[in-house]
């Protein structure tokens, strides 16, 4: 779904952050207006590093590849580390809050080569790995029991059966 101005994002914790390029990290924190409306998240990158994408960056919403998109152009903004406040009595607070400078969207390459479409081949693989795991381990428990089933009666009276 395209993200227009008035367009609310809900609860996008944890969603992977795509840019043109690949995938550039994924949303760590949601930051809130007064209102209760998502206006930025904050992304954490592979390298590390934390950056502030404001709404405005957010081209599009996926929520069924749990996955946003930014614009080509987007702008992270640098976050400092997070800093522990202690207040009056129990109560403790903490805040994040940006540097300023601005973090370059990495440039990553793409899942595809170029003209490719993404094929459903791995998970295929991996379902017929599974199936033929599966039967080579029942046979190798029916060989066992077998085993047992002729050992046994020849430990307790000298005779396979």
């Amino acid at each position: 779904m395209q993200i227009g101005a008035r367009t609310p994002i809900g609860n996008i914790d944890g969603f992977r952050v795509e840019a043109p390029g690949g995938r550039i990290g994924w949303v760590e924190e949601m930051w809130l207006d007064d209102e209760g409306e998502t206006t930025a998240v904050a992304v954490r990158l592979p390298a590390g590093r934390r950056g502030l994408l404001l709404r405005d960056q957010i081209d599009e919403l996926l929520p069924e590849d749990q996955a946003i998109s930014v614009r080509p152009d987007a702008r992270l903004l640098e976050l400092e580390p997070p800093h522990l406040d202690a207040r009056v009595g129990d109560e403790v607070a903490a805040s994040w809050a940006t540097s300023g400078n601005a973090l370059a969207v990495p440039e990553l390459l793409p899942a595809t080569l170029p003209g490719q479409t993404p094929s459903a081949a791995r998970s295929e693989t991996s379902f017929l790995r599974s199936v033929v795991v599966l039967y080579a381990g029942l046979f190798v428990i029916g060989c066992v029991l077998i085993g047992l089933c002729f050992l046994i009666p020849y430990l307790v009276a000298g005779q396979f059966y």
